[in-house]
């Protein structure tokens, strides 16, 4: 009886500590934007304005506050060869969420948007995707260029895939993401590695993407309308990693794009997806893997 007792009284300290967490973070103010909303919306939680950055520009913050914000970087490229198999697939930038009781201060913040990385050309490693950035406060990693035969995929916000290992074992390993942004790249063995993804990692000798991160900072709706991430299954995804080492498997949901076929070119990233590309052949001539997706910002704040 003692012991139920005292599981009781911690259970039930360790409610009161969180509801009164709750009331804290509900009585705290919003913060104020100046700069002009892209959008609004009403949820069960209130009603809302957003800011969408898909280019450079400037967050004005007129009154310090509360706020929610998701910060995605430019995805990298996947790798190309004659035997598309023998490579990997890009890995996905690195996403940034704000934490449930962020607070920013009053003040300008330079918003800058990382681009996908280039169209590859064989051989080596693959192009990174570029850091997106809201000032100081959230620096999200580029994805990690994949890789060619025996050669580690890059690191990144979220790994390249390796190349296959070309008979010499351990060398195409994935490249790692970056702590609590993204997922390593998958391994190559017999195939190249799949790209990691914001979500998931990377499939290993061949296969799917890493799976991007789902995020509901706005509505699947308002997010097809302004061409932002990928929206599947109702849900929102941002950074889904490239296919890679296996005809035609499909990238990560989030903007990832498949592998090639044979003697076919892996197709571009969507922008704004934070997307890693696909494997590619080099049959059909430059450009060879197509570029990552270009990086996005999404701000919001309580009205």
């Amino acid at each position: 009886m003692a012991v139920t007792s005292m599981t009781e009284s911690t259970i039930s300290k360790g409610q009161e500590r969180s509801n009164r967490v709750s009331a804290a973070l509900n009585n705290l103010d919003w913060c104020g934007i100046s700069t002009t909303a892209t959008g609004s919306y009403s949820d069960s939680e209130g009603n809302w304005n957003y800011w969408i950055f898909k280019s450079n520009s400037t967050l004005n913050v007129a009154k310090s506050g509360r706020v929610n914000f998701i910060v995605v970087a430019g995805g990298a490229t996947g790798n190309a060869d004659n035997t598309p198999t023998n490579v990997g697939g890009g890995g996905a930038g690195g996403v940034i969420e704000s934490s449930p009781g962020q607070t920013i201060n009053s003040g300008s913040y330079a918003v800058t948007i990382g681009a996908g990385g280039a169209a590859t050309t064989t051989g080596g490693q693959s192009n990174n995707g570029t850091n997106t950035s809201v000032g100081s406060i959230a620096i999200a990693v580029g994805g990690g260029g994949a890789s060619y035969r025996a050669v580690a995929g890059k690191d990144g916000g979220c790994g390249g895939g390796g190349g296959d290992d070309n008979g010499v074992s351990f060398t195409g390993v994935g490249g790692d993401g970056t702590f609590a942004q993204g997922f390593r790249g998958g391994h190559g063995g017999s195939n190249g590695g799949a790209g990691g993804g914001a979500g998931g990692m990377g499939s290993n000798n061949g296969g799917v993407g890493g799976i991007g991160r789902t995020t509901t900072i706005i509505p699947t709706g308002d997010a097809s309308s302004e061409s932002v991430g990928q929206v599947s299954g109702g849900l929102l995804y941002f950074a889904g990693g490239g296919g890679g080492g296996q005809n035609n498997v499909a990238g990560g949901l989030g903007g990832g794009t498949a592998a090639s076929a044979n003697d076919g070119r892996s197709q571009n990233c969507a922008a704004n997806t934070g997307g890693g590309s696909g494997s590619s052949d080099t049959t059909p001539g430059a450009p060879l893997a197509g570029s990552g997706g270009s990086g996005v910002v999404i701000v919001r704040t309580r009205v």
